[in-house]
Protein backbone atom coordinates (compact mmCIF):
# COMPACT_ATOMS: atom_id res chain seq x y z
CA UNK A 1 0.00 0.00 0.00
CA UNK A 2 0.83 3.64 -0.15
CA UNK A 3 2.17 5.38 2.90
CA UNK A 4 2.42 8.98 3.93
CA UNK A 5 5.05 10.76 5.91
CA UNK A 6 3.88 13.92 7.67
CA UNK A 7 6.41 16.50 8.75
CA UNK A 8 5.01 19.22 10.97
CA UNK A 9 7.28 22.15 10.26
CA UNK A 10 7.34 25.42 12.14
CA UNK A 11 5.12 28.25 10.93
CA UNK A 12 6.80 30.51 8.42
CA UNK A 13 9.45 27.92 7.53
CA UNK A 14 11.96 29.47 5.14
CA UNK A 15 15.41 29.23 3.67
CA UNK A 16 17.34 26.05 3.00
CA UNK A 17 15.32 24.01 5.47
CA UNK A 18 12.11 24.84 3.59
CA UNK A 19 13.73 23.97 0.27
CA UNK A 20 14.96 20.66 1.67
CA UNK A 21 11.50 19.69 2.94
CA UNK A 22 9.72 20.77 -0.23
CA UNK A 23 12.27 18.88 -2.35
CA UNK A 24 10.99 15.64 -0.81
CA UNK A 25 7.27 16.49 -0.76
CA UNK A 26 4.43 15.52 -3.07
CA UNK A 27 1.98 17.75 -1.19
CA UNK A 28 2.41 20.65 1.20
CA UNK A 29 -0.48 21.16 3.61
CA UNK A 30 -0.64 24.70 4.93
CA UNK A 31 -2.89 25.30 7.93
CA UNK A 32 -4.53 28.67 8.12
CA UNK A 33 -6.53 30.14 10.96
CA UNK A 34 -9.34 32.57 10.16
CA UNK A 35 -7.72 35.80 11.30
CA UNK A 36 -6.32 38.77 9.44
CA UNK A 37 -2.99 38.41 11.26
CA UNK A 38 -2.63 34.76 10.28
CA UNK A 39 -3.65 35.46 6.70
CA UNK A 40 -0.93 38.09 6.19
CA UNK A 41 1.80 35.75 7.43
CA UNK A 42 0.39 32.77 5.54
CA UNK A 43 0.01 34.71 2.29
CA UNK A 44 3.70 35.65 2.44
CA UNK A 45 4.61 32.02 3.20
CA UNK A 46 2.46 30.79 0.27
CA UNK A 47 4.19 33.23 -2.08
CA UNK A 48 7.61 31.94 -0.97
CA UNK A 49 6.48 28.35 -1.38
CA UNK A 50 5.09 29.03 -4.85
CA UNK A 51 8.50 30.28 -5.99
CA UNK A 52 10.22 27.00 -5.13
CA UNK A 53 11.24 24.96 -8.15
CA UNK A 54 9.38 21.75 -7.24
CA UNK A 55 6.10 23.64 -6.85
CA UNK A 56 6.61 25.85 -9.92
CA UNK A 57 7.14 22.72 -12.02
CA UNK A 58 3.97 21.10 -10.65
CA UNK A 59 5.77 18.26 -8.85
CA UNK A 60 4.31 19.27 -5.49
CA UNK A 61 0.95 20.79 -4.69
CA UNK A 62 0.01 23.31 -2.02
CA UNK A 63 -3.14 22.37 -0.11
CA UNK A 64 -4.61 25.05 2.15
CA UNK A 65 -6.68 23.90 5.14
CA UNK A 66 -8.64 26.34 7.27
CA UNK A 67 -8.12 25.33 10.90
CA UNK A 68 -10.13 26.13 14.05
CA UNK A 69 -12.97 27.62 12.05
CA UNK A 70 -16.09 28.88 13.75
CA UNK A 71 -19.05 28.56 11.42
CA UNK A 72 -21.00 31.55 10.12
CA UNK A 73 -18.49 34.16 11.22
CA UNK A 74 -17.41 37.05 9.07
CA UNK A 75 -13.73 36.09 9.44
CA UNK A 76 -14.50 32.67 7.93
CA UNK A 77 -16.09 34.26 4.86
CA UNK A 78 -13.20 36.70 4.50
CA UNK A 79 -10.71 33.83 4.77
CA UNK A 80 -12.47 31.91 1.98
CA UNK A 81 -12.41 35.01 -0.24
CA UNK A 82 -8.73 35.72 0.45
CA UNK A 83 -7.60 32.17 -0.28
CA UNK A 84 -9.60 32.06 -3.52
CA UNK A 85 -8.35 35.48 -4.63
CA UNK A 86 -4.76 34.33 -4.02
CA UNK A 87 -5.37 31.35 -6.29
CA UNK A 88 -4.99 28.49 -3.82
CA UNK A 89 -7.51 25.72 -3.28
CA UNK A 90 -9.13 25.70 0.14
CA UNK A 91 -9.27 21.94 0.56
CA UNK A 92 -11.37 21.82 3.72
CA UNK A 93 -12.34 23.67 6.86
CA UNK A 94 -11.72 22.06 10.23
CA UNK A 95 -14.07 23.39 12.90
CA UNK A 96 -12.95 24.61 16.30
CA UNK A 97 -14.35 21.79 18.44
CA UNK A 98 -13.82 20.57 22.00
CA UNK A 99 -13.32 17.02 20.71
CA UNK A 100 -9.81 17.99 19.53
CA UNK A 101 -8.83 19.21 22.98
CA UNK A 102 -10.06 15.98 24.55
CA UNK A 103 -8.14 13.80 22.11
CA UNK A 104 -4.97 15.90 22.42
CA UNK A 105 -5.12 15.56 26.22
CA UNK A 106 -5.23 11.79 25.89
CA UNK A 107 -2.57 11.64 23.16
CA UNK A 108 -4.97 10.34 20.51
CA UNK A 109 -6.52 11.62 17.30
CA UNK A 110 -10.15 11.93 16.27
CA UNK A 111 -9.66 8.70 14.31
CA UNK A 112 -8.65 6.71 17.40
CA UNK A 113 -11.22 5.17 19.75
CA UNK A 114 -13.42 6.67 20.92
CA UNK A 115 -13.90 7.92 17.37
CA UNK A 116 -15.19 11.47 16.95
CA UNK A 117 -18.70 12.14 15.66
CA UNK A 118 -19.29 11.61 11.93
CA UNK A 119 -19.59 15.35 11.21
CA UNK A 120 -16.10 15.91 12.64
CA UNK A 121 -14.58 13.08 10.62
CA UNK A 122 -16.33 14.29 7.44
CA UNK A 123 -14.34 17.54 7.63
CA UNK A 124 -11.15 15.53 7.13
CA UNK A 125 -12.31 13.53 4.10
CA UNK A 126 -11.45 16.17 1.46
CA UNK A 127 -7.88 16.41 2.77
CA UNK A 128 -7.49 12.64 2.97
CA UNK A 129 -8.74 12.32 -0.62
CA UNK A 130 -6.35 15.07 -1.79
CA UNK A 131 -3.40 13.26 -0.18
CA UNK A 132 -4.31 9.81 -1.53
Amino acid sequence: GQGLIVIDGPGGLRGERAKDLVAEADDIVVLLMPSAFDWDATAAFLRRLSQMKRIRKGKAEILVVANRVRRNRSDQILLQQQVQAAGYPLVTEIADRVVYVRHAASGTSVFDPPVAPAEVLAQWHPLIRALA
